[in-house]
């Protein structure tokens, strides 16, 4: 298999929703004060990943394993100023992203809100990135899981193939 940026992959498929979020603080992700949780993250991707996708069966769980085992080498790291990448996984035909929300307890997210505008902004940057969509175009799921920083489960948002159509 060609080597491709590992670390960008994980950064495009959990970032690609945090451009910007911090004009939605105001709007009541946060039952208290804060910053902002993203920062524009790079959408490069190699050609090497588009490739791979093209020359392998990407719906394959070894194939969605390595990828994941790739990425953990890297894990944990702050992808912004607000959020760590705890580690990714893969299940069946999904890749899993586990965040950490560093700076607020699970009680200081306001879950419907912090869910639905992460769930639209990713679902928008997933769709229109074609290395993303090529991810989804070959059945793969995007599963990203949010945790606040005193390890409480916040909530999901999970991209399907289907929501790019």
């Amino acid at each position: 298999m060609k080597s491709f940026p590992l670390v960008l992959f994980a950064l495009i498929l959990g970032l690609a929703s945090c451009q910007n979020i911090g004009k939605s603080v105001s709007k009541g992700l946060f039952k208290g004060p804060g910053e902002a949780i993203g920062e524009t993250a790079g959408k490069i991707i190699g050609e090497s990943i588009v490739n791979s996708l093209a020359q392998k069966k990407v719906s394959s769980h070894s194939y969605l394993l390595q990828i994941a085992s790739e990425i953990n080498k890297d894990l944990p790291m702050m992808v912004d100023k607000e959020t760590m990448l705890i580690n990714v996984g893969a299940q069946n035909d999904a890749l899993i992203y586990n965040y950490t929300l560093v700076n607020y307890t699970s009680a200081e997210v306001d879950e419907y809100q912090f869910l639905t505008t992460m769930g639209e902004r990713l679902t928008n940057s997933v769709c229109t990135h074609p290395e993303t969509k090529e991810l989804l175009n070959n059945g793969i799921s995007l599963h990203y899981y949010y945790n606040g920083n005193d390890s409480i489960f916040i909530g999901k948002v999970i991209i399907s193939p289907s929501d790019c159509r």
